[in-house]
């Protein structure tokens, strides 16, 4: 959530004559967080962390800044303000549909890169960086639960040259689906 409150510090930065920058962040693990910023407690974070479950956004920050006109609205016009503002803005925000991913690793020779390119893009593999050295490693992300099968078909199509490897930290990934 330090990334959260890094988006929101950038935003008082550009900002900074705005009376609050109220946010909510919501994570694909379940975590959320938000914060007032001095607006009455539950009348600005909380409407936005709603607009955010309602648009099944996940993995994002929202900030909504506000400049005090004079004119009061209560708590409930505040609630209502900075929900709406939040839900306007995620109906504008680009959308894309992600599926988790494993990192893993793929070393082969030269020789193989063309076998291990089209067996990699037919697995919906995604090439992340390659290491050549006097062989090529290849980090890639596969959608999770496939390292088997791709594992054996790298094996097949180079007859037991190229084989996947797990990271030495083990990671985890997005990979976008396609539409």
């Amino acid at each position: 959530m330090d990334a959260a409150l890094q988006v929101r510090e950038d935003r008082r930065r550009q900002m900074h004559d705005a009376t609050h920058h109220v946010w909510a962040a919501r994570l694909a693990d379940g975590t959320t967080r938000f914060d007032d910023d001095g607006e009455p407690s539950g009348t600005g974070g909380r409407p936005i962390l709603a607009a955010l479950e309602a648009a099944e956004f996940v993995d994002v920050v929202c900030v909504v800044t506000r400049y005090f006109g004079g004119t009061r609205l209560g708590t409930g016009g505040l609630a209502r303000a900075y929900g709406r503002a939040a839900s306007l803005a995620l109906e504008a925000a680009p959308r894309r549909r992600v599926e988790r991913a494993e990192v893993r690793h793929v070393r082969y020779s030269f020789a193989d890169t063309g076998l291990v390119a089209r067996t990699l893009a037919s697995h919906g593999a995604v090439r992340d960086h390659d290491d050549f050295r006097d062989s090529v490693r290849t980090t890639i992300r596969i959608p999770a639960g496939t390292g088997s099968q791709l594992d054996r078909a790298l094996r097949d199509a180079t007859h037991g040259r190229a084989s996947l490897e797990e990271c030495e930290v083990p990671e985890t990934g997005w990979l976008t689906l396609r539409a």
